[in-house]
């Protein structure tokens, strides 16, 4: 068993075989459990969303779909190819047709 202390601030330093072990990196978030004689750190996992927050920071995906749609319709163009409808229409009811 590994000892460690509490800083003046309230810090424990976890040891790196226990970090190791339980997978835990820089930035993981803990509960942190008052159990009957004891306290419990569980590690929280982020959800898939909150993983991806701020990856895709900066891209524009609209303008990569304009980008591509242009391309698609100057190729289909240039070999004759019949144009696509763009969208669904709906009969009086406003049932989708396929």
């Amino acid at each position: 068993m590994e000892g460690t202390y509490v800083s003046s601030k309230g810090q424990v330093v976890i040891p790196k075989a226990v970090r190791d072990a339980a997978g835990l990196r820089v930035g993981t978030r803990l509960k942190v459990t008052l159990e009957e004689g004891g306290i419990l750190l569980t590690p929280v996992r982020a959800a898939t969303v909150d993983a991806l927050y701020g990856r895709f920071k900066g891209q524009d995906f609209i303008a990569d779909l304009e980008v591509e749609h242009r391309i698609e319709v100057q190729r289909d163009s240039e070999i004759g190819a019949p144009r696509r409808a763009s969208g669904r229409s709906t009969n009086a009811k406003g049932v989708r047709k396929p």
